[in-house]
């Protein structure tokens, strides 16, 4: 999994992963205030929130004034507290004692609230000058402690330790309780590290390369969820999403996930137990449009915590597709019983206009009825003609094409045209014998004829 680097402002560390702790030696006043500006000027340009602990040589007021003339628009940043200058008797020594199992919770409050305001995280600085030799063991414990806290966390720790007071014993416990040590010789800064610290580096940049590969070249989106927050996400999921990778970290996941399904999927987040799932949900990608995704995901631990993997692929347009295709299953179900009703009714129509024609075919021989009867008739056959065409309406059968002899339909139609027109209207056939065959339905050569009538 590829880091998210931050700019450290130190140009021999260059940009460093969140979670790094180290710290640097230096001999000088002007040495550490060489340290400490870029340091808290990447900071602050990165948006990160960043407390500075401050102790001789450096008091607050001396801080304050040094980096207000270094450091491009440190006024603003502080008036908008996005800095704090803390000093030392504030933090490690409250009421005149050391104070250190309290410090691993009041940091991850301080990150927590560095995030609660939008920042990107946390930039911490801190001098020792002040630590006296008796507390030297307890303060390398707790240093020891951090170490390993920090690394999953989002913050950044640099510590500083005045050389001239360092015995080399002290030295070699500050270095192998960091991830790696900074110190001036001959005027140029060097990098010192533990060789565990140089193998477990190496393993970790073998595997996110690995890592990297495999998900940079996914046709998926994969993230990795710890709590409410994204800490990872691949370029196919920025694809899906419509966000960058940086905007997705800055993100609640709730924010992507459509309301009508957050309760269900919060509630399979409860718990330390998440069985792999796979789900169908919408989204709302960047601009507030709706997307659908199909969703696989399971619990994981990493490095001691529990986080959420998932991988996911846009549906959108096959669930589009499918709703098309019910809406056309409805309207054809719904054609088909309005058809069956339809014919029903054909039926019946047709039965009771059998019994109104052979009630006037009753009285053909009475002359005084012959307009009532003509009328009645027409009537009648207007009625049986509408009839015909609903019943052809309503047939489901498909259309079967064969060979059809116009003439021979024409033939057969002629007992329909008289009853259709009446007697006033005379009809003549005048049929080519050598005309073609056609490759047509019968039926509904039968019914366009009728309509030309």
């Amino acid at each position: 999994m590829r880091r998210n680097l931050r700019r450290s402002g130190i140009d021999i560390i260059g940009d460093v992963p969140w979670g790094t702790h180290f710290c640097n030696f230096y001999q000088t006043r002007q040495d550490l205030l060489a340290m400490l500006m870029p340091y808290f000027t990447a900071g602050l340009e990165s948006n990160e929130f960043c407390v500075w602990v401050a102790s001789d040589p450096l008091d607050e007021q001396e801080v304050r004034g040094a980096a207000a003339s270094v450091i491009p628009n440190f006024d603003h940043y502080l008036a908008n507290g996005q800095i704090e200058i803390v000093p030392y008797t504030e933090w490690y020594c409250r009421d005149g004692k050391l104070h250190l199992q309290s410090l691993f919770n009041d940091w991850i409050m301080k990150m927590e609230y560095a995030i609660s305001q939008g920042y990107d995280g946390l930039r911490v600085s801190g001098d020792t000058a002040w630590l006296e030799q008796k507390d030297w063991v307890s303060f390398m414990e707790y240093e020891a402690v951090l170490n390993e806290m920090s690394e999953q966390q989002q913050m950044i720790i640099l510590c500083s330790f005045a050389l001239p007071r360092c015995r080399a014993s002290d030295v070699i416990d500050v270095v192998n309780s960091h991830q790696f040590a900074l110190l001036k010789r001959d005027g140029r800064w060097e990098m010192v590290e533990t060789v565990q610290h140089k193998k477990t580096e190496q393993a970790l940049r073998d595997s996110e390369e690995k890592f990297r590969v495999l998900t940079e070249n996914a046709s998926c989106g994969i993230c990795i969820i710890q709590g409410d927050r994204i800490c990872y996400a691949n370029t196919e999921a920025e694809k899906i999403t419509g966000y960058s990778e940086d905007d997705l970290l800055k993100m609640n996941l709730w924010e992507l996930v459509h309301p009508d399904y957050r309760d269900s999927l919060q509630r399979d987040a409860v718990g330390d137990q998440i069985d792999l799932t796979r789900r169908e949900i919408e989204i709302l990608s960047r601009g507030g449009q709706q997307k659908w995704i199909s969703f696989s995901y399971g619990a994981a631990i990493i490095k001691d915590k529990l986080v959420i993997l998932g991988a996911f692929c846009d549906i959108t347009d096959h669930k589009r597709a499918q709703e098309t295709v019910h809406q056309q299953l409805y309207c054809a179900q719904k054609m088909e019983a309005i058809g069956q009703l339809a014919s029903g009714l054909a039926h019946e129509i047709n039965n009771q206009l059998t019994v109104i024609q052979a009630s006037l075919d009753l009285y053909i021989r009475d002359d005084s009825l012959n307009f009532m009867r003509s009328k009645i008739g027409k009537a009648v056959e207007k009625a049986s003609q509408i009839n015909r065409q609903l019943m052809l309406l309503t047939t489901q059968k498909e259309q079967s094409r064969e060979p059809v002899d116009i003439n021979q339909n024409l033939r057969e139609l002629r007992k329909v045209f008289s009853q259709m027109i009446g007697e006033d209207v005379t009809v003549h056939f005048e049929l080519a014998e050598d005309l073609w065959m056609i490759n047509a339905d019968a039926a509904n050569i039968e019914q366009v004829i009728i309509n030309l009538i």
